[in-house]
């Protein structure tokens, strides 16, 4: 079977005429019966009973009895429903932990990146990088253990401590005065007043465009968005008298008037062209509206959108599209 376009298997994406009213999935580009069997990472499987319906790694299992683990072996829920993997075995996840592939009792332990500590201060032991400490007394900033000099009020700024009521941490590292009281934020290293201004870019401006405003910032700029809009950093009009349209953060001519629409950076009239991911193609006027697959059209009446297919061309390299797809595909 062909690939419709070599856009679209280029970009994960193929499109596959439907055989039969039963042809409604996809593995991979290959077309199935969804009632008889199972695509797993591209690896279709007989369906041998009604309970064996979900996938691990490249085969099925049943998941009333059985747990996909994260090596992708399947194993038996030996509790149930509070079954749970750990390394190479399943254990109680309500009793007890995983650390680093091991089971653990939290009653005694903790897991500080993957490595099993005593609790040695009860309750509050706490991980700070791989040491444990006791979280009523000390803080944890940064891998380094402090004693909160300033009670409930210390606060981490990076690996320093400072008091919250008095000081305030700029860019998770400098310590600044509270100029303004309970009213003062940080823009870069500067401590501004939010209540009447704003910061955009590291930059502080006035809140100077009125009550009504809803201010919003474009750039080191700030714009009333009722009435601009941003493109990139420029600031447009986006009432329908515009003349200019932003596409893919530059501003474009609207050549087609209202009818002008992006296609990435490029402008284009929708009554004659459809964009499917960056690629431009004649509108069709058939009864059923084509639709996209990747950067191709296709009819969903007796046609399959199928993503992450087979290389067709092994001249080119594999892809592995983000694009979000429109059609059925396991």
């Amino acid at each position: 079977m062909i690939c419709a376009c070599l856009a679209s298997s280029y970009g994960g994406f193929c499109v596959r005429e439907r055989e039969g009213e039963h042809s409604k999935s996809c593995c991979r580009g290959v077309l199935y019966d969804n009632r008889y069997q199972k695509c797993c990472l591209g690896a279709l499987h007989p369906l041998t009973g009604p309970h064996y319906t979900t996938c691990c790694g490249k085969v099925t299992y049943n998941p009333s009895s059985q747990i996909c683990c994260p090596d992708k072996k399947v194993r038996h829920k030996l509790f149930g429903e509070e079954t749970a993997c750990c390394g190479q075995e399943v254990y109680k996840k309500t009793k007890y932990g995983c650390c680093g592939g091991h089971v653990y009792d939290p009653d005694y332990y903790v897991c500080c990146h993957s490595l099993l500590k005593r609790r040695d201060h009860g309750s509050k032991t706490g991980c700070c990088d791989h040491s444990t400490y006791n979280q009523a007394t000390h803080v944890c900033c940064s891998g380094v253990i402090h004693p909160k000099s300033y009670d409930w009020f210390t606060r981490c700024c990076g690996s320093k401590t400072y008091d919250y009521r008095h000081s305030i941490c700029c860019g998770d590292w400098y310590v600044k005065e509270r100029t303004y009281q309970r009213d003062s934020a940080c823009c870069g290293s500067e401590v501004y007043n939010f209540r009447n201004q704003t910061c955009c870019k590291d930059k502080v401006l006035e809140k100077a465009l009125g009550d009504d405003a809803q201010p919003e910032c474009c750039g080191d700029k700030l714009i009333d968005s009722r009435r601009y809009s941003c493109c990139g950093e420029t600031p447009h009009l986006t009432d329908k008298s515009s003349s200019r349209i932003c596409c893919d953060g530059q501003l474009n001519d609207r050549v087609f008037g209202s009818h002008s629409s992006c296609c990435r950076s490029v402008v284009y009239d929708s009554r004659y062209s459809q964009c499917c991911n960056g690629v431009l193609h004649f509108r069709s006027h058939e009864t059923h509206a084509k639709k996209c697959c990747g950067g191709n059209l296709y009819s969903p009446d007796h046609q399959l959108c199928c993503k992450h297919c087979r290389n067709l061309h092994p001249e080119l390299p594999e892809a592995h599209s983000d694009v979000p797809e429109t059609g059925h595909d396991d």
